[in-house]
């Protein structure tokens, strides 16, 4: 079954962070407590490790883009060959202002 992964709030001020660096690419089986990847928040980079085990199938965040809070950054699933491709992410979208839209 998919699951979607969100942006962690790693600190009690943090409302986004930039993703400083994937350390798993798409396709990556990962742990249970693996280096997941690095956020880059106003005051420091903080590591941030994987809380399920799962395979990374989408990276929906790319190294030096930013989010919000609890905004999906990545897609995984719980088998290699499990299919995602109606699977909605789940999680807080960021608002779009006029300009950007």
């Amino acid at each position: 079954m998919p699951f979607t992964v969100t942006m962690p709030k790693l600190s009690p001020t943090m409302e986004e962070g930039v993703i400083a660096k994937w350390h798993k690419k798409v396709g990556d089986k990962v742990a249970a407590g693996d280096l997941l990847v690095e956020v880059a928040t106003d005051k420091a980079t903080i590591e941030y490790h994987a809380l399920d085990g799962g395979y990374l199938r989408q990276i929906l965040v790319a190294d030096g883009k930013g989010a919000i809070v609890n905004q999906p950054i990545a897609v995984f699933s719980e088998k290699a060959d499990e299919s995602i491709a109606d699977y909605v992410p789940e999680g807080i979208e960021p608002v779009k202002s006029a300009a950007s839209a």
